[in-house]
């Protein structure tokens, strides 16, 4: 059967210069483009993608490759960091999911890409993500000097960065007021799509709902003595949700509190519901909670046998499911059939949440989709001078990130603001 690209994709291919960036959201058809890119120009292609989606690769390879004897090799990132001295010249490179690990000039992966790069003088760079930008300005530094721009470290430190002297050390502190120019830069390395460029998607609604602790999760964050704050905070974030993994010294600890029966209540009014949860021994916990509620439960976390795509096909053909998705396995797979997520407790990465929120959109679906966020509403940390739960904290922290990738995907804010 032969696949024809959209009116959108095929302008991409058409347009896009031999080193950029895809910056298209989940569900547009990033692969698609990027092995047509190659098709059209290269005469073999290496795709440097993570582990549980070279599988995955190499079935989209089988249905969009449209040109014969055109050779494409599918490695995983961590292949790619061991062997890259060993693999063959290829014309193009693409790299999907490009800001885990070549997102940071720093990390070995990224400098192993350069070498293999500089060493083979590779023509053609096509580098895929639906989240550009990371924790800080450098991922998109980062993905410059990939594509062959000139970019100098000490004018871009300059630019976005103060530096503070904080005791012995020098600390670079984000500049306020520099988003609209890393917007325009970002744009100026890569075509960039959103979901409701190209399909007439409903708006999402977005419900934020607060709740007491018991009595015995504030009894055991006042009894906790870490004294490293971070450690603290992540044993706070834990405990808000009715879990706290063994530290070697004590046991787990499971206990029931009021996130446990919102969620009963929803399992109930729903056919069809995601949880999202961050810590391991919460997903069990929650496995145990629904094990008799009548619906098929099905699990999407790190260390399966299973796949996440495969595991998401069988709770799409459900039609009453739960699926509980660790909140930071978020990519390669699709739940278009399921309209409401609920985030028991976030992952701390902002890539993660804007990931998982795009698992159930797709260009043909026209219901609606709810996210539910469920958080404490007690004054348990105090970070930068601001008290408020860890649940709290956490999605503050996210949503900062996350109004750079809104206005990025916003057309009409650039209209207006640029």
């Amino acid at each position: 059967m032969k696949y024809e690209l959209k009116d959108y994709q095929q302008k991409t291919v058409k347009e896009a210069k031999n080193k950029w960036g895809l910056w298209f959201k989940m569900r547009v058809g990033k692969t698609p483009t990027a092995i047509r890119l190659a098709t059209t120009r290269a005469k073999n292609a290496l795709v440097i993608c993570p582990k549980h989606l070279t599988e995955q690769w190499q079935k989209e390879i089988e249905r969009w490759n449209n040109k014969k004897g055109f050779e494409f090799e599918v490695i995983s990132k961590e292949t790619f960091r061991r062997d890259w001295n060993k693999i063959e010249k290829k014309d193009a490179i693409i790299i999907d999911e490009c800001q885990r690990a070549f997102g940071n000039y720093k990390s070995k992966t990224y400098k192993t890409g350069a070498k293999y790069f500089k060493k083979h003088k590779t023509e053609y760079i096509w580098l895929l993500s639906g989240t550009p930008r990371t924790a800080t300005s450098w991922s998109i530094y980062s993905y410059g000097k990939i594509l062959s721009r000139k970019w100098k470290w000490r004018e871009w430190n300059n630019l976005f960065y103060y530096n503070v002297r904080m005791g012995n050390r020098i600390v670079p502190v984000a500049k306020e007021g520099m988003e609209d120019r890393l917007l325009r830069i970002t744009k100026s390395i890569g075509t960039v799509i959103d979901l409701k460029d190209v399909a007439e998607v409903p708006d999402d609604e977005n419900i934020f709902e607060y709740f007491d602790l018991n009595p015995l999760q504030k009894k055991t964050i006042k009894e906790l003595d870490d004294v490293l704050p971070n450690v603290r905070y992540n044993h706070i974030h834990q405990i808000e949700s009715g879990t706290l993994k063994s530290d070697g010294y004590s046991e787990n600890l499971q206990f029931e509190c009021q996130k446990d029966k919102r969620l009963k209540e929803l399992v109930e009014e729903n056919n069809k519901i995601i949880i999202v949860a961050m810590y391991l021994l919460q997903i069990d916990k929650y496995e145990k909670l629904f094990k008799n509620c009548g619906k098929e439960i099905f699990i999407i976390r790190g260390g399966t046998k299973k796949l996440a795509s495969e595991i998401a096909k069988e709770a799409e053909k459900s039609y009453n499911a739960i699926i509980i998705i660790q909140s930071n396995t978020c990519d390669g797979y699709s739940l278009k059939s399921f309209d409401l997520t609920v985030f028991a407790s976030l992952s701390y990465s902002f890539v993660d949440y804007e990931q998982i929120c795009h698992r159930n959109k797709a260009t043909d679906k026209k219901t609606p989709n709810t996210y539910i966020h469920l958080l404490s509403r007690n004054k348990t940390v105090n970070i930068g001078n601001t008290k408020s739960s860890m649940d709290e904290a956490v999605y503050n922290s996210v949503s900062k990130k996350q109004d750079f990738s809104t206005k990025l995907f916003n057309k009409n804010y650039e209209n207006n603001n640029y």
